[in-house]
């Protein structure tokens, strides 16, 4: 006998269910997982066989789509892949897993969850080595011409081990650069803006950027920080996932280029356990266009990703470091898991995965909550 695996795509019927079981007769199963994805079946298995040829024969006479392949040896290093998208159909899955088997192998177990507004597939893989940078590239060519969002990932981050969320600030936690708000209020926003995207992209150098945008701000009246931060609102799936990691009792941390005022009142809106910001300096009600203290710059960011997770004694392997901008690198590439969230190409080739077309919520399949 030889070990095999099954994977089949087609109409949910009771007969394709029929057939794969009445198929496998006596043989040993080391695994079974049948799941409806719509109107479509997906089903995997892997044991010994004999002969599969009947199997696939007889699954194509009800109208599936099998694909048999040498089961992958169980000691060889197991990985997640992690998609994510709206809707899944059989056909589409199917076509995905299909490119995805180019680069990997056959999946030796497929898990789904569809809920709203993302369903998410998990499909375990067993690689040879170290996925390589072709590996990766094809992965992020993929994300990009299918629309879904797929990470590769070590299986030992799976599934609940306690671990530390640090997230940046404006345009990652939230859907706005607070600086750009604040200079509306000078009448300087295009400015300003202008300057803000630059650094982000790592055009500029972050804390003399910072200093030469603030520098703009003088003379605004500091109740401004109440009004910009009542106006802000939360990126889609931000609130969902920092209520999942209370619920799990995981530490959550933001850290911004911005100011402390301005995330004091996002951060207990939305419950956050950490948070570290620049200061503004503030003389007779008005803001003087000056930074007081260490300005929190990339390699702040990072230090303070680190000082949270000696805090709640979590190892580094454990923290999970999601951003937007070059602002971002050292914090991102310093986690044991980096996510770059719609974010600019600089920290994309640093990160270990990147969310191009989901919510920011769409981080917790890929740390193995499901």
């Amino acid at each position: 006998m030889t070990a095999s695996h099954i994977l089949s795509v087609g109409p949910n019927i009771y007969s394709a269910t029929e057939t794969l079981l009445t198929g496998l007769g006596s043989h040993p199963l080391a695994s079974l997982t049948i799941r409806r994805i719509g109107d479509q079946l997906l089903m995997s298995t892997e044991g010994s066989f004999e002969n599969t040829d009947g199997i696939e024969d007889n699954l194509f006479n009800v109208g599936q789509r099998p694909e048999t392949t040498l089961a992958t040896p169980h000691e060889r290093p197991t990985r997640r892949l992690v998609l994510q998208a709206p809707h899944f159909t059989g056909p589409g899955l199917f076509e995905l897993l299909d490119a995805l088997t180019d680069l990997t192998e056959i999946p030796s177990r497929i898990d789904l969850v569809s809920t709203e507004p993302l369903s998410v597939v998990v499909a375990h893989v067993a690689l040879p080595t170290e996925p390589g940078e072709n590996t990766t590239q094809a992965i992020r060519d993929l994300s990009a011409r299918t629309g879904a969002d797929i990470a590769l990932v070590p299986g030992g981050r799976y599934p609940f081990a306690r671990k530390l969320i640090v997230m940046d600030c404006d345009s990652t936690l939230i859907d706005a650069e607070v600086i750009d708000e604040l200079a509306s209020f000078a009448g300087k926003k295009a400015e300003v803006a202008a300057i803000t995207d630059r650094a982000m992209h790592g055009e500029l150098d972050f804390s003399e950027s910072l200093r030469e945008r603030v520098a703009c701000l003088e003379g605004i009246p500091d109740s401004v920080f109440a009004e910009v931060a009542d106006a802000i609102s939360f990126n889609p799936g931000a609130l969902d996932l920092v209520a999942a990691c209370n619920e799990l009792g995981w530490p959550t941390a933001v850290v911004s280029g911005g100011f402390t005022p301005v995330l004091d009142r996002l951060v207990a809106r939305a419950g956050i356990t950490y948070a570290h910001a620049n200061t503004l300096e503030v003389r007779d009600g008005k803001l003087t266009g000056k930074v007081v203290g260490t300005i929190v710059d990339k390699h702040e960011k990072a230090r303070f990703a680190r000082a949270c997770a000696e805090r709640e004694g979590i190892p580094l392997e454990r923290v999970i470091a999601i951003g937007d901008g070059a602002n971002d690198m050292e914090m991102v590439g310093a986690a044991g898991l980096g996510v770059a969230y719609m974010a600019k190409p600089a920290l994309k080739a640093v990160a270990d995965t990147s969310l191009n077309h989901s919510r920011l919520d769409a981080v917790l399949p890929i740390a193995g909550v499901l």
